[in-house]
């Protein structure tokens, strides 16, 4: 068993994600396993995320400025920070959630 990232009781501020894919491409269902797997072991985060699929609804990916799937923002807390990718890296994970 993976040891999770964050210790469970560390986080204290609610965190928002905002998860960017493209309807079921290859890479859009990895970023959604790959950060469903990532929040499940780090349960002491308390996590609000919102997902959109820039197929539906792509006037949102283009007012927030991005322009590649998969990709994940931070809104909260701040600074907002975005990383781009399938999200297999634990560790930028970790440093975008943190």
């Amino acid at each position: 068993m993976t040891r999770p990232l964050i210790a469970r009781d560390s986080f204290e501020k609610q965190v928002v994600l905002r998860l960017y894919v493209a309807g079921d491409a290859q890479n859009s269902i990895r970023a959604r396993e790959n950060l469903r797997r990532f929040l499940d072991e780090n349960q002491g985060i308390r996590c609000d995320l919102e997902i959109i699929d820039v197929l539906v609804q792509p006037d949102v990916m283009i007012e927030q400025n991005v322009f590649l799937t998969p990709a994940l923002q931070r809104l909260n807390p701040e600074p907002e920070r975005l990383i781009y990718g399938n999200l297999d890296d634990s560790n930028a994970l970790n440093d975008l959630i943190l």
